[in-house]
């Protein structure tokens, strides 16, 4: 069946076979001699000829233009890449060409931290809209022992919900000579609304508490977070609370609100941009935001302090 589009596009074949047919009838077909029609059969022959291949030329150049986007797109979809096993090596070269190869000699160092600690390639879960509340009270004077109760909510999205995965988070303390000076207790540790109870394990090294909690999940697609803790200890031996996770944070917010004769101040952590402060007229309350990524090893760092 002949279409317009058909037709269109054997055009330059068919020029190039009718060149052909004339040119070599006008060159050794019989003719009385001399004859001009001899000439003019070659001649149209020759003409025909020349832009049938000069219209098969371009049209072959338009299809290699068309496959060689074609090609390109292939090889740049996801489904080829990840059958690739030099990833690496073209994540490098692609770096060099972004960074115009600026810095040759550390140009392997920039791209092998970018991909191992900016890219989430061997993470298992993400953060999402961690808001975590602070309420930190000074209950001894004499001795700086201040109170602080942790209030933490936020989202967790799993890489694969098929493949189990274990929930670990941190706190540490510092002590003057006994453990028994401080306090630690996890009050509420709520996971989709129910109840868990985390393992929990105490590393004492020197004068440094380290507590770990950590519960095992499998077979959701999402998992929300509610979590109370309550911590006991003296500002003259730690002063500084923090929050640095492993894995990648989407948004955050953190609120503190000081009770007795304290203040703090706020440090931006590694973070690519500042946290935005919210000011209040009541100088106890405090209110910050971060938008955006919050990278593995990047948080926020408090010091609290007494009054002078």
């Amino acid at each position: 069946m002949f279409t317009k589009q058909s037709i269109k596009s054997s055009v330059p074949v068919i020029t190039l076979v009718i060149g052909i047919l004339f040119f070599t009838y006008g060159t050794f077909g019989h003719f009385e001699e001399p004859s001009k029609i001899k000439i003019y059969i070659a001649g149209i022959g020759s003409t025909l000829l020349s832009s049938g291949i000069f219209a098969v030329l371009l049209k072959s150049m338009q299809f290699m233009g068309v496959f060689k986007d074609e090609l390109v797109n292939i090889i740049y979809k996801a489904d080829y890449l990840n059958h690739r096993t030099d990833l690496a090596e073209i994540w490098e070269n692609v770096s060099k060409v972004v960074f115009k190869n600026k810095f040759p000699k550390i140009s392997k160092e920039i791209t092998e931290d970018v991909r191992n600690i900016y890219f989430p390639t061997q993470h298992v879960l993400y953060y999402d809209n961690y808001q975590q509340t602070l309420e930190i009270e000074l209950i001894d004077e004499e001795n700086d022992i201040i109170k602080v109760t942790q209030y933490s909510r936020y989202t967790v999205y799993p890489t694969d919900r098929k493949e189990k995965f274990t929930h670990i988070a941190s706190n540490r303390i510092k002590f003057n000579k006994d453990r028994a000076e401080i306090d630690f207790k996890i009050v509420e540790f709520n996971i989709n609304s129910k109840k868990y109870s985390p393992y929990v394990t105490e590393y004492i090294s020197s004068n440094d508490l380290l507590t770990t909690y950590s519960v095992d999940l499998k077979h959701e697609d999402v998992y929300k977070f509610e979590t109370k803790i309550e911590k006991k200890y003296s500002l003259k031996f730690d002063n500084i609370i923090g929050l640095m996770k492993d894995f990648l944070i989407r948004n955050f917010e953190l609120k503190v609100f000081l009770k007795g004769n304290l203040k703090l101040s706020f440090i931006s952590a590694g973070t690519l941009q500042p946290f935005v402060k919210n000011t209040y007229s009541n100088s106890a309350c405090y209110e910050f935001h971060y938008k955006g990524l919050i990278y593995p090893k990047q948080g926020y760092v408090l010091i609290i302090e007494k009054n002078s």
